[in-house]
């Protein structure tokens, strides 16, 4: 589900400029009104560099004319953005080029919501449930591992565990960890393994980004109810995957992309359960933070429609907080409340029993 269009050649979207879902803003003296500002910016070079900018971000089967550049900046009601006074009233070159490139990421920010609000339309007609297998965009392929310098020791060992990775052999986990800072998860029930983390004062840089320690507490923690034999997973098949972002992963939303961390499954004869579930603080609980945890009761929209390709499938969503009920910034909620939301407690030791318990419908641990 997290792909764009499969045929870049078909189903071209043309970018519409005029009112959009904000509606009309009060005006301000500190507001930047593209309008009244018009005479400062040059459509032209605008809508060159706003080509470029599609160009990389990858915005495929978007058409952006020159004609709804000029329709954007001669209207005042889809945007708005507030500088400061000696802003708006350019005196020199290097003042105007600031005004224009505050115009250049207002136009980028409006493309960007409109592509990803049609990228969906067109998702949610096109998904379909599919076999995981080598393929697929999550897949990672190769870990990529820089130092610094050459020819020192430190070089030379993540050139050995380069040789590790690659032959498969993950015997010496502490020496790894305790040299380079570079720790190895050979998770049997992830799909392609291994996982790798990284300590704070790690000196070796690693792509794709490695667990953070967050991310590591929820590998560690399925690992070791899988090692155990526990009773929320007996008679269960037990799978985890990385949940990839930048377009390769799965995502959610059309006003910004959402791709939790991590994509479970619980299998057994009679049913496949999928749980997203998405490791985040949430001191600061703003917009974003309330969406991504709207989207415990949403799934069920995206289960409804996947129901035609497989009736046994259930869709689960979860936010696992690292910061405490008592100090997430949205009023006087117990952490009761917050888990018949979807939002389970890292800090509580039975946290994953919890949520696939509440999963697989049961009463034990349900919230």
């Amino acid at each position: 589900e997290g792909s764009a269009p499969a045929d870049p050649g078909a189903n071209v979207v043309p970018l519409r400029g005029g009112k959009e879902e904000t509606g009309e803003a009060e005006a301000r003296p500190d507001r930047f009104r593209l309008a009244s500002h018009a005479a400062f910016l040059d459509p032209a070079r605008l809508h060159e560099r706003l080509l470029r900018r599609k160009r990389r971000r990858g915005w495929h089967n978007l058409a952006i004319e020159r004609e709804t550049v000029d329709r954007l900046l001669r209207n005042d009601d889809w945007c708005e953005l507030r500088l400061p006074p000696e802003r708006l009233n350019p005196a020199g070159f290097r003042q105007l080029h600031a005004l224009e490139d505050a115009a250049l990421d207002l136009l980028t920010e409006y493309a960007d919501r409109f592509w990803r609000r049609e990228r969906r339309r067109w998702e949610q007609d096109e998904m379909e449930v599919v076999t995981l297998d080598e393929d697929d965009p999550n897949h990672v392929r190769a870990w990529r591992l820089f130092v610094d310098t050459a020819g020192d020791k430190l070089a030379e060992d993540a050139r050995t565990l380069a040789d590790a990775l690659r032959e498969g052999r993950f015997d010496d986990l502490r020496y790894w960890y305790d040299t380079l800072k570079v720790g190895l998860i050979p998770h049997k029930s992830h799909a392609w393994t291994p996982l790798l983390h990284v300590d704070e004062d790690c000196a070796v840089a690693v792509e794709p980004v490695p667990l953070d320690e967050n991310e590591k507490r929820v590998v560690d923690h399925l690992e070791s109810l899988a090692a155990l034999g526990h009773a929320c997973l007996r008679g269960r098949e037990l799978y985890l995957i990385r949940n990839r972002t930048r377009g390769r992963g799965v995502s959610f939303f059309d006003d910004f992309g959402y791709y939790p961390d991590f994509i479970v499954w619980l299998k057994d004869e009679a049913r496949q359960h999928v749980l997203f579930l998405d490791p985040k603080g949430l001191g600061r609980f703003g917009g974003r933070e309330r969406r991504k945890v709207a989207l415990h009761r949403e799934i069920g929209k995206v289960e409804d429609r996947l129901r035609k390709d497989d009736p046994n499938l259930r869709l689960r969503a979860y936010v696992l907080s690292v910061t405490p009920a008592a100090r997430i910034d949205d009023g006087l909620r117990s952490a009761s409340d917050w888990k018949r939301d979807g939002v389970y407690f890292l800090d509580e030791s039975d946290c994953l029993q919890q949520v696939i318990a509440h999963a697989l419908g049961s009463e034990a641990h349900a919230a």
